[in-house]
């Protein structure tokens, strides 16, 4: 039985990021078919980094005592289905909300983590990563620090792999802020078919974005969550920094690929109107995505 420190299941941006800041550990990389990964590759500016890893498939025997899932969201459940018993403590490594429950619900608060990751990175090919925008790894349990060890042993190994990372003491303020930015830069630009400047420099867009922001606050702030910064302000800011970028879901949409529009905008509508709130941009946006998602028959 294959045993690890720490099992990166899903190879795609984020899993090759982790196992580019974690490649000094014991690493097995978990994939869902048999394909071979004969080794995976980051680029970083005119750095160019490229290393074998472990590999295995998710159906084989294993126990891992940190299993970073790093797969879209959409397939979290499965995942989380196929390691019940195989793994220790599970970090989430999705865009979106409604993830970390899933943890919880299966491994119990105190073996689940989640995540906030800022950094841009974009495919250069199969299991190639390039980074194209630098950020950070923000990681939490929900509600307090169950287990210190564990997110101080995970927080030095990525920094010792030269990734910058915060331990916080609740993750979910800091979901809800990614994923209400995310809210309006990811899908305006996969409908425009723009970078993620478009959401600033466009007036039209621009006025688009807020108003999805504004939606996303209210509901963040009836379900009781205080946001540790500004979305609005960050928006400029990420949008600035991360301009000449196209966004996840822009991404997906050119790849002909499901985007995570349901744990976004399709999230954020569905709580807000359990409040009785008024989300129409965040149901309109979601609605139109996932039209879009229908006409290039992605399913």
């Amino acid at each position: 039985m294959h045993e690890h420190e720490y099992c990166i299941i899903g190879a795609g941006n984020i899993g090759i990021l982790l196992s580019y800041f974690l490649r000094n550990e014991d690493v097995a990389i978990i994939k869902k078919n048999n394909s071979e990964i004969t080794y995976v590759r980051l680029l970083n500016g005119e750095k160019s980094w490229e290393q074998r890893f472990v590999s295995f498939e998710i159906e084989n025997k294993f126990f891992c005592r940190k299993a970073l899932i790093a797969t879209k969201a959409y397939n979290v459940e499965e995942v989380v289905s196929k390691i019940k018993g195989k793994a220790e403590n599970v970090f989430s490594f999705q865009n979106g909300l409604g993830i970390i429950e899933i943890l919880v619900n299966n491994f119990g608060v105190k073996n689940s983590f989640g995540s906030s990751i800022t950094y841009g990175v974009s495919s250069c090919g199969k299991y190639c990563t390039e980074i194209k925008g630098l950020g950070e790894i923000i990681v939490g349990q929900l509600g307090k620090k169950y287990d210190e060890n564990v997110l101080s042993e995970f927080s030095y190994a990525i920094k010792k792999g030269g990734g910058n990372i915060e331990v916080v003491d609740d993750i979910m303020p800091y979901l809800w802020l990614k994923a209400i930015i995310n809210s309006a830069i990811n899908p305006i630009t996969a409908l425009l078919g723009s970078k993620n400047k478009a959401v600033i420099e466009n007036d039209f867009a621009q006025s688009l974005a807020l108003k999805t922001i504004k939606e996303g606050e209210k509901v963040a702030s009836a379900l009781g969550i205080k946001l540790p910064s500004d979305p609005e302000k960050m928006l400029f800011e990420i949008a600035t920094k991360t301009g000449e970028n196209y966004s996840s879901m822009l991404q997906d949409i050119k790849n002909k690929k499901r985007t995570e529009i349901d744990y976004i905008n399709g999230y954020i509508a569905l709580q807000g109107e359990k409040l009785s709130l008024n989300v129409e941009t965040n149901k309109t946006l979601y609605l139109m995505v996932k039209a879009l998602e229908k006409e290039l028959f992605i399913t």
